[in-house]
């Protein structure tokens, strides 16, 4: 996420607008690549699955 944002050194030069679009968009493939290998050990059946809004 790092790579989003302006440096201290280039916020304080006045740019402060993200440096570059996010890699990847998808927040379960952002998590593959954050825990690698042991992705598949958090891996569950329902992750492809959009929560269901709850009724009141």
């Amino acid at each position: 996420m790092a790579d989003r944002f302006p440096s201290l050194d280039d916020f304080d030069a006045g740019q402060t607008e993200p440096s570059a679009s996010p890699a990847q968009s998808d927040f379960l493939a952002r998590e593959r690549a954050a825990l690698g290998d042991d992705a598949n050990l958090f891996a569950s059946s329902t992750d492809n699955t959009a929560p269901t809004p709850a009724q009141p």
